[in-house]
């Protein structure tokens, strides 16, 4: 059937059967779990702002095969009696194959994929319970991974919604508040099982999927937590051993749409496998631990310079010998060319794209106007797109990270005095 990704990701997922769990069971625990000092909820993590980002990839129309169960498919008897299989085959199929037609589009050009998390990297000597359930690695262009044990940048566990749900996760600051792992409330304990996992992996993003519901989580430092030391090795990891903060948003099971077309949990609400696409993007863009993290409205700009779009957008660009090239859509979708933000790399050239007037004046910007005559671009969008405003890459880094230089001192003799920076690399201050 021909559908949109958007679409492909929305739909319905299945009904599940008849559940049946052990009774009194708890939440897994470990003492040597790193516990978060505070609890927020993640903003901004919505249908709106996923449809900023990828207005063109969501909006693609291919033919896609349907996935189908058996009745014994959906009976869930407990995480990995059943649930976990129904994420396997059900879940996990669907965006794979939604990476997939997104893999050719990204920069470094390989698979993100989703697996079972025994299929990558454990933290050394990493016992049972610091073992994720899922994790996300990368694979070439062979399809195989990178090393015998892959790297996983985005763990993610199974939970049963009868032990946890994140309605019952208090938000706030728990610093001082739990002298034990025994004194954790049930609802505490799997934020920590995440947050150790982010804290060995050295990765930002986590999730746990149950029968009810997709829990995104991120995390970082606090922001009442000390000032980073330029001396201190991986500061903002070790940071989260006693000052960390973990962030979360829930996106319902229920969401999507069903077969009929009616929208469940709402036309504007994102559903689960469409909310698993976007966090494992998210982590194959970057998922270090950093001491500040931007608002996704604002990694809009770097999120769509790590894609390549030149089949999508037109941007104009001088190639080696000074003449004009342009790039034509061919198909416009989604998305005007005010929306969108394409860049790309050709040798040691600077490209140019086209943002949003109001994007490029955020960055301090100047828009460029095209050149008339011999080499002057046109396409599709007319001589210039509404709002839009043509810019370097470039420009954009110098302007966004613009370091003054200090001015070189004269010798006497009228000869710029060599720098004695190289000797002090040791004692400069980390940035």
């Amino acid at each position: 059937m021909a559908q949109t990704l958007l679409d492909y990701l929305r739909q319905q997922n299945p009904t599940l059967g008849q559940i049946h769990h052990k009774s009194g069971s708890t939440n897994t625990k470990n003492s040597q779990y790193k516990v978060p000092q505070r609890v927020a909820r993640w903003e901004g993590f919505d249908s709106g702002t996923l449809q900023k980002m990828y207005p063109i990839l969501l909006n693609r129309v291919r033919t896609r095969d349907a996935l189908g169960f058996r009745p014994v498919d959906l009976q869930v008897k407990g995480e990995n009696g059943g649930f976990s299989d129904v994420v396997y085959c059900w879940n996990r199929e669907i965006v794979v194959r939604a990476l997939e037609e997104t893999r050719e589009y990204i920069r470094h050009g390989d698979l993100v994929y989703m697996v079972r998390g025994e299929k990558a990297r454990h933290p050394q000597g990493a016992t049972k319970g610091f073992r994720p359930d899922w994790a996300a690695i990368l694979l070439d262009a062979d399809g195989k991974a990178r090393g015998s044990s892959p790297t996983n940048f985005l763990p993610g566990e199974t939970k049963y919604s009868e032990k946890w749900r994140s309605a019952w996760v208090e938000v706030g600051d728990f610093k001082h508040m739990f002298n034990s792992q025994n004194e954790l409330p049930e609802w505490f304990k799997p934020l920590a099982q995440v947050f150790t996992y982010c804290y060995h992996l050295k990765t930002r993003y986590a999730y746990i999927i149950t029968d009810e519901e997709l829990v995104l989580f991120r995390v970082g430092p606090s922001e009442d937590g000390p000032e980073p030391s330029p001396t201190t090795w991986q500061c903002e990891v070790e940071a989260l051993r006693f000052h960390g903060k973990i962030e979360f948003v829930s996106v319902p099971w229920i969401n999507g749409r069903s077969e009929e077309g009616v929208e469940l949990g709402g036309p504007n609400e994102l559903s689960v496998n469409t909310a698993l696409w976007w966090i494992h993007l998210q982590a194959a863009h970057k998922n270090s631990i950093e001491w500040t993290y931007p608002s996704l409205e604002e990694e809009i700009l770097a999120i769509q310079d790590s894609f390549r779009l030149e089949d999508d957008v037109m941007f104009p660009r001088n190639d080696s010998c000074g003449a004009s090239a342009v790039y034509t859509p061919t198909e416009r979708a989604a998305s005007d060319a005010s929306d969108i933000l394409p860049s790309f790399v050709v040798g040691q050239e600077t490209a140019q794209f086209a943002i949003p007037r109001s994007s490029a004046a955020s960055y301090g910007l100047r828009s460029r106007r095209r050149n008339a005559g011999r080499n002057q671009a046109t396409s599709s969008f007319g001589s210039d797109a509404p709002n839009t405003s043509f810019v370097s890459h470039s420009s954009i880094t110098s302007n966004k990270n613009r370091v003054k230089k200090p001015k070189a001192k004269i010798s006497k003799r009228g000869r710029p005095e060599r720098s004695n920076s190289g000797n002090n690399r040791g004692n400069s201050k980390k940035s």
